[in-house]
């Protein structure tokens, strides 16, 4: 019975005589599926690409979680470190000290936070050598050496090989009277830091030595520690659990306060397409509704027929099940296979849209990346079509209730 109520089914679907409205309609229901569907997709898989660019690129140079104290400093900072490493899902730590600092260039200031990292270490902890020159970041084991953002070099016309000036006050704020107490400072520049966003221009680096020199610390004392765990996103509470066997009291930090709000948006920018875009493809799907009653209407002698050659209610009812599905199924591999193809192109088609437009859509110096990325995962297919196809399948069940319905002596003795 079920391939019976597929082959009548598949025959009204594919009958001349329905109307050329009723043909309109069944068409545009089609289309508004697949453009759901597609739009679904291609804003799910940006979603993706979204997220693996911030656990790539910006958590690849910002430390997943950083110990600190109220003190400014930590003393014997390598048995800190020894003990957050006996915590199984802590993979590293590595020493950091930050300097608030402007750089004089030309008569002009700029401020920037200089970090003072042990290159041995700060490698085990984030992947920083993947933006910076080749070999700069050995240049840092010797004194007064920086790394400086490639933002920054564009901007004043500085070159590696070049000394920089920095200006750099006591600990705290920047006041008037702190700033005629400020020292200067050289440094000579032995390599770029590139990597798209803010970072590039309100960040260097130099030995972890030269920082503490600058602010004057206490001989074995650093500002803090930068720590690497197993789980990103449950970064803090690892190592809060670890540092509560600490014999001081210290602060811990991680990236979800200093860039939590990029994961936050990308999570709610997918809750909203999920949301929108499966109430488009329900407008859609409904459209099958005034399709199905458009084509019970014509085909309403033919259903008689049946139901006097013995086909039952329910059968009748899963022919226009079926004729639903058809339609719908039909709308849904369209806007996959439509989704799949623009998704794993979808870098090539923005470059393609900036270079017709003339305009930079993503400007690499207010965002962490300057391009669409794009990243397929099959579950998130899997579920648009799922969800797709239900919302068809229930918008099929009032025409199939109502084909069902058909009274067959009435229907014929019309078309006497």
């Amino acid at each position: 019975m079920s391939s019976l109520a597929f082959f009548i089914g598949l025959r009204f679907s594919r009958s001349r005589r329905t109307s050329g409205f009723v043909s309109f309609s069944t068409i545009s229901s089609m289309i508004g599926i697949a453009v759901g569907v597609m739009a679904l997709t291609i804003g799910l898989s940006a979603m993706n690409g979204f997220e693996h660019e911030l656990e790539d690129r910006v958590l690849s140079v910002v430390p997943q979680v950083e110990v600190t104290t109220q003190s400014g400093y930590l003393r014997n900072y390598e048995s800190y470190m020894d003990m957050l490493k006996e915590n199984p899902r802590i993979i590293a730590a590595a020493p950091f000290i930050r300097v608030n600092a402007l750089l004089e260039k030309k008569n002009t200031f700029k401020s920037i936070q200089i970090k003072g990292i042990d290159p041995d270490r700060e490698t085990s902890v984030v992947a920083i050598d993947r933006y910076i020159t080749p070999g700069a970041l050995d240049t840092l084991r010797e004194k007064g050496n920086i790394i400086i953002g490639s933002s920054i070099a564009e901007k004043y016309g500085i070159s590696v090989g070049d000394s920089v000036s920095f200006l750099v006050a006591p600990r705290g704020s920047f006041s008037d009277t702190k700033i005629a107490a400020a020292g200067h400072h050289l440094f000579k520049v032995t390599g770029l830091f590139k990597m798209s966003g803010q970072l590039d221009s309100l960040t260097a680096f130099t030995g972890i030595g030269d920082a503490a020199e600058i602010l004057k610390f206490p001989e074995d004392a650093v500002e803090g520690l930068s720590v690497r765990t197993t789980d990103f996103l449950d970064s803090q509470h690892i190592v809060l659990s670890q540092a509560r066997t600490y014999p001081v009291a210290v602060l811990v930090g991680s990236w979800m306060q200093t860039q939590g709000h990029l994961y936050r948006d990308i999570q709610m920018v997918r809750l909203i397409v999920y949301i929108s875009l499966f109430i488009v493809i329900a407008v859609a799907c409904f459209n099958i509704v005034s399709s199905l009653m458009m084509a019970l209407n014509d085909k309403r002698s033919s259903i008689a027929i049946l139901m006097t050659m013995g086909a039952t209610r329910f059968l009748i009812a899963r022919i226009f099940i079926v004729m639903g599905m058809i339609n719908g199924a039909l709308g849904v591999l369209s806007g996959l296979v439509l989704g799949f193809v623009i998704s794993s192109n979808l870098g090539e088609i923005f470059h393609f849209i900036e270079r017709v437009s003339g305009k930079t859509l993503l400007s690499r110096d207010l965002h962490f990346i300057d391009f669409i990325p794009s990243e397929i995962h099959g579950v998130d297919f899997f579920v648009a079509g799922a969800g797709a196809l239900m919302i068809c399948l229930i918008a099929t069940l009032y025409p199939a209730y109502r084909a069902g319905r058909t009274m067959p002596a009435q229907e014929l003795s019309r078309g006497k």
